[in-house]
């Protein structure tokens, strides 16, 4: 009798020390096909600190925070701030620790661009380490974090947007950005093929403004054009719902290049009286290979902006 006694003794302890536990652990064992809760923790005297999965968000933490941190697992450091905005040497604070620094910086509207979400969601992509991602307040964060969560992690927009919110994600700009990015990021990924085999690049477009709503499009692209059978036959201007643009019925595609170039690569074709609905801010440009179809490398133009990652905008 007293040995069933202190057997239940023992699992009401147990059931009791899971209870405990079990923030962390359900987040990261027991629902691993759903993306990892965020929920406040601390470390050290670091403000507004959260964690998802492996990955820890904070504000700027101070040198005194760094056993904290490491007590903690965290192996990477990851900082969204310019040099010169911490009154100390972070880098060779972090390195020193032998944790792994990397620095992502923003702090303007002008700064936040598609490059930097595109590095902080490579980063964070490579979850085998536990990372801190951290800028001042971690406002900044929560705008970054919000465009993996979606695009990476699955989530939906208003949980994920919420969740950002909550991590410290105030300014309107960082929100109004990573909302647009995620919007062209789904929209280019819906032109993708599921299965790609295509292997025709854009590698640069030039979208003149010629009035009203009227354009010319200068496109280099590349392709192995082997000849008859195998040659890149065509590229499109597409619309942000997936529409692509013809001058008429008929045409296969926004610009047909009627034969092969065999050694002839890369190349520029030129498109005249390409017809873009006013207030469209972006199109994406695309090439097609004729044994393989689409699939290659494509280029979001923003007609709004005078230059980016491989476009031009003359106005």
């Amino acid at each position: 009798m007293k040995v069933n006694t202190q057997n239940r003794f023992l699992v009401a302890l147990t059931l009791l020390l899971i209870g405990f536990t079990g923030p962390l652990r359900a987040q990261d064992e027991f629902n691993p096909n759903r993306p990892p809760e965020v929920f406040e923790m601390e470390m050290g005297e670091a403000k507004n600190v959260h964690r998802s999965g492996s990955l820890i968000f904070s504000g700027q933490f101070s040198p005194n925070d760094i056993d904290a941190m490491k007590q903690l697992g965290i192996q990477r450091v990851i900082t969204l701030r310019n040099v010169g905005e911490v009154d100390f040497d972070e880098p060779k604070l972090i390195e020193g620790a032998e944790l792994e620094f990397h620095r992502v910086p923003f702090a303007t509207e002008a700064s936040l661009n598609d490059e930097v979400f595109n590095k902080v969601r490579d980063l964070l992509r490579d979850d085998s380490q536990k990372t801190l991602l951290h800028c001042g307040s971690a406002n900044r964060v929560g705008g970054v974090w919000l465009t993996y969560r979606v695009l990476d992690q699955g989530a939906d927009i208003s949980t994920a947007l919420t969740e950002a919110k909550k991590i410290g994600l105030k300014a309107p700009f960082i929100e109004r950005k990573a909302m647009d990015y995620i919007r062209r990021q789904k929209a280019a990924a819906q032109l993708a093929p599921s299965d790609p085999k295509g292997n025709a690049d854009v590698t640069f477009v030039k979208a003149t403004h010629t009035g009203d709503n009227n354009w010319t499009f200068e496109v280099t692209a590349n392709h192995p054009d082997a000849g008859w059978s195998d040659f890149m036959d065509g590229w499109d201007v597409v619309l942000p719902d997936g529409k692509r643009i013809l001058l008429a019925p008929k045409d296969k595609f926004t610009r047909v290049l009627a034969h092969p170039h065999v050694n002839q690569q890369p190349v520029t074709r030129t498109q005249e009286n390409i017809l873009i609905p006013a207030g469209t801010k972006t199109v994406i440009v695309r090439a097609h290979d004729l044994a393989d179809g689409y699939g290659g490398q494509v280029v979001e133009v923003k007609l709004d902006e005078a230059e980016g990652a491989g476009f031009k905008v003359v106005r």
